[in-house]
């Protein structure tokens, strides 16, 4: 017998990961069983007893991975967070949802929840600030950013998989020039960071150079992702007219359209409207609304497969993009330029 003998080593002598060795302890039946059985002959090859170091154990195996989504009223996360409660319970772990408000900081998020439930893993939607990966390397676990690029400047054990959001929103106001429209009004999160809405109004001022347009600052809206915070800016609007809305998502595209039909405007006959992000409301709605689709599926499984990877052995960060799809609808008119 080996005195000294860990589930790290066993997963050496195995050829698998940490991860599967405790889930063959736990007699987990997510495990292949040519898998079980090759891990099985190192344990009783070298008389491996786990209850020697129940407590280590205990914490390497917890089998539960957080998700820590952004803000409550997203219908965007809530589709892709059904799409990965799936696909990590299918792995065999347990999905622990952990909601922070739009402005709390969510490394701190994540090492408090480390610290009190011991979690293997830790997925984030939403988020990415460049001053929190000192804080994050701190955890000695993976993360996987899902749906923000975490690539600038972050920590070792921070993946990430996102769609091109510069692109994207590019590709959205080339879609409004291409139907005529240059008096816009952009629908905007803060952009501040490395975040999500910043990479889109970076996409918004390529269109707009490469059109040889500038893009006055009255016109962009600063708003939460939220149906009611985008029709009151709306609704408050008083700066230069304008032909067409770019929101930065469908929820506040949605709660825009509103706020013009309150005010006796028709979409798309007197103000076209496009969003971003594809959600399953946005092909209901009246009319249907234009928008620039992301993979959810796609987006979610990716993810996941990247937090097991980085959980069973010791890899480098990886940072995938996808890529968004315009779904034209019928919110957005073609006009005529005078």
């Amino acid at each position: 017998m080996v005195a000294r003998m860990t589930i790290k080593e066993i997963a050496r002598l195995s050829g698998v990961g940490v991860s599967t060795v405790s889930r063959v302890l736990n007699k987990r039946p997510d495990v292949n069983e040519d898998t079980r059985g090759r891990v099985m002959e190192v344990i009783e090859r070298y008389g491996y007893e786990p209850n020697s170091n129940a407590k280590h154990l205990k914490q390497l195996s917890t089998d539960c991975v957080a998700v820590i989504v952004r803000g409550r009223n997203n219908l965007f996360f809530s589709g892709i967070l059904e799409l990965l409660q799936k696909r990590i319970e299918a792995a065999g772990l347990r999905f622990l949802p952990h909601y922070i408000d739009e402005n709390d900081d969510e490394a701190a998020a994540a090492l408090r929840v480390y610290a009190e439930r011991k979690v293997r893993g830790i997925i984030f939607m939403g988020g990415c600030h460049t001053d929190n990966g000192a804080m994050l390397s701190r955890l000695p676990i993976p993360c996987v950013y899902s749906t923000v690029n975490a690539a600038e400047g972050y920590a070792p054990n921070v993946s990430s998989v996102s769609v091109d959001d510069r692109q994207g929103a590019k590709k959205a106001i080339d879609y409004l020039f291409d139907c005529g429209h240059e008096n816009m009004v952009i629908l905007s999160g803060e952009t501040q960071g490395c975040n999500m809405a910043h990479q889109r109004y970076l996409g918004v001022l390529d269109s707009f150079k490469e059109h040889g347009k500038t893009l006055e600052s009255s016109r962009v809206l600063v708003s939460p992702f939220s149906f009611s915070c985008a029709y009151e800016r709306i609704k408050e609007y008083t700066g230069p007219d304008y032909t067409a809305i770019f929101a930065m998502s469908d929820t506040m595209a949605i709660g825009a359209a509103r706020a013009l039909m309150d005010s006796g405007k028709r979409v798309p006959e007197d103000v076209s409207v496009i969003g971003y992000d594809g959600i399953e409301l946005a092909q209901y709605y009246h009319p249907a609304l234009a928008t620039m689709r992301q993979p959810q599926q796609e987006l979610a499984d990716r993810s996941v497969e990247l937090l097991l990877e980085s959980m069973d052995t010791d890899c480098a960060p990886k940072h995938i993009q996808l890529e968004t799809e315009l779904i034209q609808g019928a919110s957005v008119k073609h006009i005529s330029l005078s």
